[in-house]
Order: structure tokens, then sequence, then C-alpha cells
């Protein structure tokens, strides 16, 4: 279930209500449901969808400034890899 109050990626780093905590989602709820469900899947699963969403964010130019500072060679690698054949880390 969504939270229809918690903040949406059209507000682009402006919060829409003062009880905003920054987080916009947390893979330890899904594993945490993964694991109630007794489900066969990989915990590691339950970051896939955030994983996809930061990528399309770096893509747009929708990071922050603190990220781009941290993580500007990661950014860029995403960015010049436009259809995600190269893995982005090593491994």
């Amino acid at each position: 279930m969504v939270n229809p109050t918690r903040q949406d990626a059209i507000t682009r780093g402006t919060l829409s209500n003062d009880d905003f905590d920054g987080e916009m989602d947390d893979a330890s709820y899904h594993i945490e449901s993964i694991e109630e469900k007794e489900l066969p899947i990989d915990p590691i699963n339950a970051y896939n969808h955030m994983a996809i969403y930061l990528r399309w964010c770096m893509e747009h130019d929708l990071m922050g400034e603190d990220f781009l500072k941290e993580y500007s060679e990661v950014t860029k690698q995403v960015k010049a890899d436009a259809n995600g054949s190269e893995g982005v880390y090593p491994g």
C-alpha cells in the first residue's frame, strides 16, 4: 500500500509536507514482508525497485548537490550507459 501523503518525484526535491523525514522508501519493510510471508525470494530483491528509481533519477538530473559531490563518477557512468548494458560497479 502506498502512503498517498509521502513526497513524490514531481516535487523534485522540495518537501510537500513539514513532517517529511527524508526517507521515501526503506528495503527493511520489504524484507520483513518477504520473511513474514516465507516467500522463496532472495532479500536482495527488496532493493531492485529502489535501484531502478535511483538510476532513473541520475539519468534525468534529479540528484541533489550532496549526492553529486559524493558520487559524481557513478552518475557519469550511469548517464554514459543509457541502455544499462554495462555494470556501474565491478562485481
